[in-house]
């Protein structure tokens, strides 16, 4: 969400105050009620999966009609729900994006329905106690929940690495690096010059690094397993040009220039897409994962373990939860709790999961026999599985600001000045933090950034 976006959102807000009015739940006609459901656009399979979700609520339900669309995905999806919500024809239920729930939220108004009008009894109805505190914390405002959790993502809380080139290599496929050091020391083994040519064919590490705000999501983990930080927990003050978050952002510089493990001229890797298909061309050793790459398949054996330590004693990795939502102008309240209800009932849930290959939120999912099966074919998940369930490690989600995604652009400016060596890495973070700081005090200055008149 750049400049503009923030603007228009303002504009949205405007709107949707004209409409807070109509946000009274109606009970469910006697003939059909059609109820619209968005979800970002995605790989086939994960919409083919969610289409026939759709399809078993409709059967279960008769007297509502369930629609579900795909508008987009990324900005684009973002784009398209600040939209509807600005001319009234917002979706009926909405997987939303954290980024766009924190501006709304944030806006001072209320455009969210939260969860507890929609039913008194939803924490029973839902079995929230069948999620982890994490999660339900992450999609509350003020103590009220905002939104169902759908799933879990553990952003580049894994690493991916390539079995043959590790053969190859001399190095032991079933001995992956435990520490930040094995990470280095593995890749320079790994990083070679095939043909003869003086440049490496083969490298041993894969950045997420390129154009896109997305490569942020990966480089948080790197800030917080060094006990870096954005901002304090206030957000009064930005802490990430401080000797910690300095050392996340030399790292990537070095893994170019110093340790010379990483492509320079590797392709636009700052999209999850573009790293997973980086690696599956079987040119690098290594590369960060997300529990997600259980879809992907690769011409060569591999394997993933949980992301190198980078502190010997401190084991943080990040998560990110996508729920969902109604809004304050749906006239289906009731019919679009039913759905929501469903999809995420203990019977449901493990379903969906297993077709879009996301983590699951509740922790009966993953005893039910179904989702044994499934983490049996894709051994991948085992790993994410195993961290989550693992008391040493601490999960971190990231800020929860309206202002986040210009943050992201910030930082990774900062991040491409040092990496292409325009700038050391504490003159890049410096400038990062003075322009973040100069966001935060404009936000609030227009009106992105106000307390809620609304909560009780």
């Amino acid at each position: 969400m750049n400049g503009r976006e923030l603007k228009r959102l303002v504009a949205v807000v405007g709107a949707i105050v004209m409409l807070i009015g109509i946000g009274m739940i109606v009970p469910i006609a006697s003939a059909q009620e059609k109820i619209v459901f968005w979800h970002k656009t995605g790989p086939e399979g994960y919409m083919n999966s969610l289409i026939q979700a759709v399809e078993r609520f409709n059967q279960a339900h008769p007297e509502i009609k369930a629609v579900i669309e795909f508008p987009g995905a990324g900005p684009r999806y973002q784009e398209k729900i600040l939209l509807a919500v600005n001319a009234g024809t917002a979706p009926d239920v909405l997987q939303i994006p954290p980024l766009v729930r924190y501006a709304m939220e944030r806006s001072g108004e209320k455009i969210i329905a939260p969860i507890d009008e929609l039913s008194a009894n939803y924490e029973t109805e839902l079995e929230l106690e069948d999620m982890r505190p994490e999660v339900i914390e992450h999609n509350s405002y003020y103590g009220r929940l905002m939104g169902v959790p759908f799933f879990v993502q553990l952003e580049g809380a894994g690493l991916a690495y390539n079995k043959d080139l590790f053969r190859k290599a001399g190095l032991n496929p079933e001995n992956p690096p435990k520490t930040i050091e094995e990470l280095v020391e593995y890749a320079k083994i790994l990083t070679k010059d095939t043909d003869g040519d003086g440049t490496p064919d083969e490298w041993g590490y894969a950045l997420p690094f390129g154009n896109k705000n997305w490569m942020i999501v990966m480089f948080l983990g790197e800030l917080w397993r060094r006990g870096a930080e954005v901002y304090n927990e206030d957000f009064s003050e930005v802490l990430v040009n401080r000797p910690e978050g300095v050392k996340a952002l030399q790292f990537w510089v070095d893994c170019y220039h110093t340790y010379k493990i990483t492509d320079p001229y590797a392709p636009d890797l700052s999209w999850m897409t573009n790293l997973y298909e980086y690696f599956g061309s079987g040119k690098v050793g290594m590369s960060p994962c997300s529990a997600d790459i259980s879809r992907y398949s690769f011409n060569f054996d591999w394997a993933v373990s949980i992301y190198p330590d980078v502190y010997a004693g401190l084991k943080v990795e990040q998560f990110n939860t996508h729920a969902l939502v109604t809004f304050e102008q749906c006239l289906k309240k009731s019919a679009a709790y039913e759905f929501i209800r469903f999809i995420m009932s203990p019977e449901e849930h493990p379903k969906v999961m297993i077709g879009v290959g996301q983590f699951p939120v509740r922790a009966s999912t993953l005893s039910v026999p179904i989702w044994k099966e499934f983490v049996q074919e894709h051994p991948v998940m085992q790993v994410f599985l195993d961290l989550v369930a693992d008391p040493r490690y601490t999960l971190h989600s990231r800020p929860k600001t309206p202002i986040h995604n210009d943050v992201r652009k910030i930082l990774k400016e900062a991040i491409q000045l040092a990496v292409y060596g325009k700038a050391s890495s504490k003159d890049a973070f410096d400038q990062a933090a003075q322009k973040i700081k100069e966001t935060m005090v404009k936000a609030k200055q227009e009106g992105l950034w106000k307390e809620p008149t609304w909560i009780k």
